[in-house]
């Protein structure tokens, strides 16, 4: 962080508490949580830079573990669809959720990064509702997938030839 000085910087997994928090501050940025920490425990978290001009975005359902945020028409999402789900929620009840959330930042920007852990390949599930959902998803919006090693090191671009 001291090297890079990133103005955004997620963790995925980070499994933090509202306890957690003072312990985890780096001088220069602040945190902010996905919006289930409201119910205990946020698996995705972001350092913000201080003087960032991205600004976050309004998450309200809190059983989503995505952050979002916005400088111009430039929209940047982190997320986690982990394996645990809300009470009484299908697998594919929460994936259109995260689906349903992202598309709705997709009219106010032009260009949108979006990564972090799906814990879906469209490749590999492809016969699945989830993998198809995702694929239809990136074709859909136009978005390209860019792959490095597993899919936990997954970026998907929307941007005008880059």
């Amino acid at each position: 962080m001291e090297k890079f000085t990133p103005e955004l910087a997620f963790i995925h997994e980070a499994e933090l508490k509202e306890s957690m928090i003072g312990p985890c501050h780096i001088t220069g940025y602040e945190i902010i949580t996905a919006p289930t920490l409201a119910s205990g425990i946020s698996r995705t978290i972001c350092y913000r830079k201080r003087n960032s001009s991205f600004k976050p975005i309004t998450i309200t359902d809190t059983s989503i573990d995505l952050i979002a945020f916005q400088f111009n028409n430039i929209v940047v999402v982190g997320l986690y669809r982990g394996f645990k789900l809300p009470h009484g929620c299908t697998p594919s009840d929460q994936f259109k959720k995260y689906i349903g959330a992202i598309e709705s930042f997709i009219p106010r920007c032009k260009d949108i990064i979006i990564m972090g852990d799906f814990n879906i390949d469209p490749k590999r599930d492809i016969n699945k509702w989830h993998g198809k959902a995702l694929e239809e998803f990136i074709i859909r919006n136009g978005l390209t997938q860019h792959v490095k090693g597993t899919t936990r090191r997954r970026t998907i671009l929307k941007s005008n030839s880059q």
